[in-house]
């Protein structure tokens, strides 16, 4: 009989336990979420290594992947609103590679610019670097692809 007991009590936790577990949400396919709709998505001008320079628009806060070589450094000038000036920058790579702010200041200037260098690792693939200012999320990528052989 205490062993039927023990069992009856164990199943009924058990079944409030299964009853009350919650669905918890998936995370999001990006971590760029889009512009506040009163701000537009960032610009950028990227600066090579070589002084070639190259304008580009975000889609949603997300920059199209631009080719670097493995090891070269590229000097990013990103143009947010002026709205949001003063407001600190986060700036991190995720997939590798390193940065490193152009001034001291990790805030976005009064004129709504904001400036770092990123300096590829050596292997090839997909580097992104999050950047962060305020409410806007945005992702600069970069490309580098495998030395060719025999060069």
């Amino acid at each position: 009989m205490k062993f039927s007991v023990s069992f009856a009590g164990l199943a009924f936790f058990a079944s409030v336990l299964v009853c009350s577990i919650t669905t918890l949400s998936a995370q999001t396919d990006s971590l760029v979420s889009a512009a506040p709709a009163a701000l537009p998505a960032p610009s950028a001008v990227t600066t090579f290594a070589s002084g070639q320079a190259s304008r580009s628009h975000s889609a949603a806060g997300q920059f199209s992947p631009l080719s670097l070589n493995p090891l070269e450094t590229a000097a990013i000038a990103l143009q947010f609103a002026t709205t949001l000036a003063g407001t600190p920058v986060i700036v991190q790579p995720l997939d590798g590679g390193s940065v490193g702010l152009s001034d001291q200041s990790a805030a976005v200037a009064a004129d709504g610019t904001t400036s770092f260098q990123f300096q590829a690792a050596d292997q090839p693939g997909l580097y992104r670097v999050l950047v962060i200012a305020g409410g806007t999320v945005s992702m600069v990528q970069f490309s580098v692809s495998s030395p060719t052989s025999g060069q």
